[in-house]
């Protein structure tokens, strides 16, 4: 039956966004009214065939569709109405507003494939409206034709928690897959949410109450006090000698003097907690208090409106009487479970001689409300809900968690306000220091000259609204992740090359520029990511440009989709958002003109001046790059100076130099007489010829005819079939590495001299392309068919025609030399990888978490077989990431030097190093190969697992690819390492190295010891420690490290952090007695300077004294012992306690 009193004014009235859940609103609305199957065409208009019924019938279906008309259009904005106009029924507007809003295109499936895979949770959210948001984007994904299934669902719900909830993830696999379902993963996570809160609101407790310490026995030393009962200073309230005033402060009314005191009203608005969460001041503090009649302040600055009171005065417990000067209203807030609330205290007395904050429970209880105090802490409940929390102090006295808005200016001055107000307005709406210093020379009257100087005048805001300064932004710190853009506007001619207009790409972290002088400006950004990628290894992140059609289109869109790339866009009729790149093109153009103006160069040549000034920008100092240039910061290399130029012959030809050639070490010079650009290696320039007045004198480049075989004749930079746009330095034969981290320039000690004389320099080429142009080709080549040969014997993929809907990943040629530990060349090694970066959540992977072992198993392990004298064979899995089943479709494009049709590409049948889900894979393949041979996996170390054989114990664990077996009997120890060889490639080693580990054994005294000798030799020759003399302790225990203030930080002028993480491995590994002294420096790795730096020093000396120490485990008592301690406020920053402890199996430390 059709309800006529539904309400449609609650339906949010659609605007072109949110399609999904309005038309839900629609539906729900119609269904109401009764004309759904109308508005739907389940009800189909009746034939207009003559006949009464029959036009009864028209005449109600008519009267519905109208009904279901009216419905749809009230619920739209007249922008959406304006697309319906020519709809003639209901069922018209939703189809064609499907149309619109409903594409099932492949570019819209993908979009919201992509919302839905990259969604991550709120942190403000609660559980249950993260599940609700997970389950509308999955309901938009089919909704757009593709399927999501439920196992994918729960997958994101359980993926895009926060930290906290990892217990709960991990406890979900192991719940039997016929109970995983979504309803029973909303109730464990909503019991988890529950039992969060609980926690969380105990630690807030904890944080917020200071413990009292003892008071110094010598009472003349004590720091000054005030007494609590009686507010005189140099005792304390317990020492007071007027013992009848311990009681609480009492506010008593006079006598018929009963006024209307009311609790305090919470407004429903949360406010996440902050860093100051529990900052609350002294004179913010709010005292629960039974003797209290009304809630009492001495605070005029905190009433948002005050009035006289009916209470004139109220009485303490001492029997002193204080002025009650108004009573009125409080806003504060107030926090509870991590979460503050406004709320509102009414009928507040105003004492302005109280010194106090008084909350009354008398008031609260009266209303209904009830106080549970504990221990620690108190809460206030009204109908079974927390609406206040306080806790107990060191003076048994319990403090609200309160803040209190000030609202002086709306109290005091409100009378002040309205005059200053009224004459703004009589005044034309003048300034309003103007308005005041009328008053304060007696031009008008009644004015304060002290009110407020901040009055909110809307008619100003109408008449004189300017635009906003535009304020500094947070500048990126990776190469690569933010680049802004622009296009210069056309040239008025034509460049030598047929270029009109040239386009602009700058790295925000680097200010590295690159210009391309392409007729298109997708190809443009197309060439430049891959640039970025291939050649440096920068990934695109963020473009930011303003709204031109250039950048703003569908062909643009479809391609930063598919990269993973952000548009940031400017405001419109804003160019100054986007000043990064506004500026550097007035900039290089600016540059350009002078440079053609000083020589007379013929305009034609602006893209070379325009090449040239960017090339000479990338490598000047700015005031981003103090110290360093663009380029240096960019590609990681230092800047190395031009070799000297020898002078040439006589025989010569003179040339204008217009630029550089990016790709070489040549110069770009311009032939007047041909018109043509000319590369060139050896010039001499003529920079210190005195031009004559006349501009028609250019500077000249002499090139000799010995050079001729080493120039050619070129198109422009700017022409279309010219290889342009990858700005580069030129290339010398030794670049030296420039790291991203500031680093001090450290020359090699004379003693490796010599190793070096014997040392065979090769050139680690970073692409295919330089591996095949290298001395070493041949090598490469035979490492690469090498490579090739084990992916094909491995079955790792097959070629397949490209399909048209798939997403295409690359791949990447890894090269390494290995050596010897004499420093000779051992082998030449090639390793195929995927790259990562373009694979698509959700599409390409789904789930990358893959366990590693901790070195606390390995100890155990290795402990346990000491005790029982247990066998111990290690082995290695070769190239154990190709073993790794793969469950997503993954296609791949050819590999450089693999013989394949280009039409062709590769259908991976097995993971492959680079790919994200790769260790995923090779750990479950490893996993279900010991599940088969009767292994249990450990619940505790998933990479540890325990078996027997004919009842005889046998242990297992693996390092990525890295394992050992322990038991009793070597014979069946060898028969599982058989039956893994006949599922992958193992390599037996010696036991005597294994994961950073150095191992001896003596097996005559049941006896295993592990050190990191070698390790830490190398971290004294690091750094440069060798001649230092050893000390006997880690730590100076006078010697207390404080955070430094900034005018003394040494960030990046000493190797702090390197060594510190050094260090940590050690102390991680087999060195637990120096893990306090490194936890201790490792607290400022952000904020340090010599003090800290000769702290680390003071710890490797030590080690250079101890470096064969290690952990020595042996037979005997077998009982695990465990010790642990604290400090007390011991770090002198934050007064916080440091904790440790350490437990011993079979005399050794585990942990």
């Amino acid at each position: 039956m059709m309800d006529s009193k539904v309400d449609i004014g609650v339906i949010n009235k659609f605007n072109g966004r949110n399609y999904q859940q309005w038309k839900f609103q629609i539906k729900c609305a119609l269904r109401a009214r009764g004309v759904f199957e109308v508005a739907n065409g389940d009800c189909e208009k009746p034939s207009g065939a003559e006949g009464e019924g029959t036009a009864k019938e028209v005449e109600a279906w008519n009267r519905k569709d109208a009904i279901a008309m009216c419905i749809l259009t009230s619920a739209m904005e007249l922008s959406q109405i304006t697309l319906i106009e020519n709809c003639g029924s209901a069922k018209d507007v939703i189809s064609k507003m499907d149309t619109i809003y409903q594409q099932n295109t492949e570019s819209n499936k993908m979009m919201h494939q992509e919302k839905f895979h990259r969604y991550k949770m709120d942190p403000a959210d609660s559980i249950a409206l993260h599940i609700a948001k997970v389950e509308n984007l999955a309901k938009q994904v089919r909704n757009s034709g593709d399927t999501v299934s439920d196992i994918a669902i729960m997958t994101k719900i359980l993926g895009s928690l926060p930290l906290k909830y990892r217990n709960v993830r991990q406890a979900w696999l192991s719940v039997d897959e016929k109970n995983q379902n979504i309803q029973n993963l909303t109730m464990r996570l909503l019991d988890e949410e529950a039992s969060l809160t609980t926690m969380e609101l105990e630690n807030e407790q904890a944080l917020a109450t200071t413990r009292a310490t003892k008071p110094m026995q010598n009472k003349k030393k004590r720091p000054p006090v005030t007494c609590y009962n009686c507010q005189k200073r140099g005792h304390y309230a317990r020492e007071c000698r007027n013992k009848k005033q311990e009681r609480a402060n009492t506010a008593e009314k006079e006598k018929g003097q009963e006024g209307n005191v009311t609790a305090f009203t919470t407004e429903e608005k949360a406010f996440g907690l902050t860093s100051d969460a529990l900052a609350i001041s002294k004179d913010d503090v709010w005292i629960m208090d039974s003797g209290a009649s009304s809630h009492m302040t001495y605070h005029k600055d905190y009433f948002s409106s005050l009035e006289d009171s009916d209470i004139k005065s109220v009485t303490l417990g001492d029997n002193k009487s204080l002025k009650v000067s108004g009573k009125g209203t409080i806003k504060i807030r107030k926090l509870i479970h991590n979460k503050w609330y406004d709320a509102i205290l009414t009928n507040v007395l105003y004492v302005p001689d109280l010194h106090k904050n008084l909350f009354s429970e008398g008031v609260i209880t009266s209303k209904g409300m009830k106080i549970i105090k504990e221990d620690k802490f108190a809460l206030v409940y009204q109908n079974e809900k927390v609406v206040a929390c306080a806790y107990r102090m060191a003076n048994n006295l319990y403090h609200l968690q309160f803040q209190t808005i000030r609202y002086e200016s709306e109290v005091n001055v409100t009378t002040d306000a309205n005059m200053l107000a009224l004459w703004h307005k009589r005044l034309g709406h003048i300034n309003f220091n103007t308005v005041k210093e009328m008053a304060s020379k007696g031009l008008i009257s009644g004015v304060n000259v002290n009110a407020a100087e901040k009055i909110f005048c809307e008619a100003c805001v109408y008449g004189k609204q300017h635009r906003l300064k535009f304020s500094k932004v947070q500048r990126i710190t990776k190469p690569g992740e933010m680049i802004h853009s622009d296009v210069c506007d056309p040239m008025s001619e034509q460049s030598i090359g047929g270029a009109n207009y040239f386009v602009l790409f700058k790295d925000d972290a680097t200010s590295y520029r690159v210009v391309k002088h392409k007729s298109d400006v997708l190809e443009s950004f197309k060439a430049y990511v891959n640039m970025c990628n291939n050649k440096f290894g920068h990934r695109v992140k963020v473009l930011h440009v303003d709204n031109g059609t250039e950048y703003v289109n569908h062909c643009f869109k479809d391609f930063l989709m598919k990269m993973g790339i952000e548009m940031e866009r400017t405001a419109p009729y804003n160019p100054e958002q986007n000043g990064k790149a506004e500026r550097d093109m007035r900039t290089i153009v600016e540059s350009a003109r002078s440079m053609l103006y000083a020589k007379d160069l013929p305009t034609e040549l602006w893209g070379e001046a325009v090449n040239t000034a960017v090339y000479i920008l990338n490598r000047t100092q700015n005031h981003q790059t103090v110290g360093t240039s663009p380029y240096e910061l960019w590609t990681g290399y230092a800047h190395l100076p031009k070799q000297k130029r020898t002078k040439l012959d006589a025989k010569s030809k003179k040339f204008i130099f217009v630029g550089y050639d990016g790709n070489s070490t040549n110069y770009r010079l311009f032939d007047p007489e041909s018109r043509r650009i000319t590369i060139a290696r050896d010039v001499i320039f003529n920079e210190e010829l005195i031009e004559p007045s006349s501009r028609s004198n250019n500077v000249k480049i002499t090139l000799t005819d010995d050079d001729r075989n080493d120039y050619e004749e070129i198109p422009d930079i700017n022409s279309e079939n010219a290889e342009n746009g990858e700005e580069m330095e030129p290339q010398t034969q030794q670049q030296a590495r420039y790291e991203l981290r500031p680093r001090e320039s450290i020359s090699p000690p004379t003693r490796y001299i010599d190793y070096a004389a014997n040392y065979v320099e090769v050139d680690v080429p970073s692409t295919y392309e330089e591996a095949m142009s290298s001395r070493n080709s041949k090598e490469w080549q035979a490492s690469i068919n090498e490579e090739l040969a084990a992916l094909e014997e491995n079955k790792t993929w097959e070629l397949t025609v490209k399909p048209p809907d798939k997403h295409i990943i690359d791949s990447k040629w890894v090269f390494k030399v290995k050596r010897t530990p004499e420093g000779n060349i051992s082998r030449f090694k090639s390793r195929l990888c995927a790259r990562a970066f373009s694979q698509i959540e959700g599409v390409d992977f789904k789930e990358t978490f893959s366990p590693t072992t901790r070195y606390e198993s390995i100890r155990i392990l290795l402990s346990l077989a000491a005790k029982y004298d247990y066998e111990i064979i290690q082995f290695d899995v070769k190239t154990a990431f190709l073993y790794g089943e793969l469950d997503e479709e993954i296609y791949m494009s050819p590999p450089n030097g693999a013989n394949i049709n280009p039409n062709l590409v590769c259908k991976l049948k097995k993971s492959l190093y680079g790919l994200k889900q790769s260790p995923r894979c090779w750990n479950r393949k490893f996993n279900s190969t010991l599940k088969n041979f009767n292994f249990q996996q450990c619940t505790a170390d998933q990479c540890v697992y325990k078996g027997q054989v004919d009842g005889k114990r046998v242990l297992l664990i693996l390092f990525v690819d890295d394992g050992l077996i322990i038991g009793e009997d070597k014979l069946i120890l060898n028969s599982i390492i058989e039956k893994l060889k006949q599922e992958f490639k193992i390599v037996l080693g010696d036991l005597n190295y294994y994961v950073g580990l150095e191992i001896e054994r003596d097996r005559k005294n049941k006896s295993l010891f592990i050190h990191q000798r070698h390790y830490i030799k190398e971290i004294i020759r690091r750094f440069n420690l060798e001649d230092a003399k050893s000390v006997s302790v880690p730590t100076n225990s006078n010697n207390i490290l404080k955070a430094v203030t900034p005018e003394s930080k040494q960030n990046g002028k000493i190797p702090y952090r390197e060594a510190v993480g050094a260090l940590m491995f050690a102390a991680i590994v087999s060195r637990p007695d120096i893990m306090y002294s490194v936890g201790m420096v490792s607290r400022y790795l952000n904020n340090y300077d010599t003090a800290h730096w000769n702290a680390v020093k003071q710890i490797i000396t030590y080690l250079k004294g101890t470096q064969d120490y290690g952990i020595l485990y042996k037979g005997g008592d077998s009982k695990l012992i465990g010790y642990s301690d604290a400090d007390f406020a011991g770090d002198p920053d934050t007064r916080r306690s440091t904790s440790g402890y350490i437990f011993i199996l079979n005399s050794g430390a585990i942990t």
